[in-house]
């Protein structure tokens, strides 16, 4: 994974995982992993520590998210409804409608600028009623 340095350069980094009652059971991984090439070309993308694991949604034509699995390889984790435009930006909320850290996506629609998604649980769905609508056009 990158990550930026105190000197401002972006630096490769290992990623600790380690398995839990709450993310998998009857495994006994738990360690540093060297994290293989993402699965597609991206140039611009959002991502977060989502479910306790690195997870990007990638822009361009496919809906697919990507999350970094406990065996150190990446996997589908779940299809936005529309794909990321324009770049997507995203945070993770602590605790929200009952849901522990849902993912907060921003960038899926177009030609508007202003549509959101709400994802949250394990395994991933998108969280329904939370359709926030921002007040102006982002990302353009």
């Amino acid at each position: 994974i990158l990550t930026e340095g105190t000197d401002g350069m972006f630096i490769s980094k290992q990623v600790h995982i380690k398995a839990s009652t709450t993310t998998i059971t009857n495994t006994n991984i738990d360690g540093c992993s060297s994290v293989p090439d993402f699965p597609i070309v991206t140039s611009s993308a959002t991502g977060a520590l989502f479910n306790g694991l690195p997870h990007i949604c990638p822009k361009g034509e496919s809906s697919q998210c990507f999350g970094l699995k406990l065996d150190g390889s990446w996997g589908n984790a779940f299809i936005l409804q529309k794909p990321l435009e324009f770049w997507g930006s995203s945070v993770i909320f602590g605790n929200w409608t009952g849901f522990n850290t849902p993912w907060w996506i921003i960038g899926g629609d177009g030609a508007e600028g202003d549509g959101t998604e709400v994802w949250g649980g394990n395994p991933p769905a998108e969280i329904s009623g939370c359709k926030i609508k921002l007040p102006m056009k982002i990302n353009r």
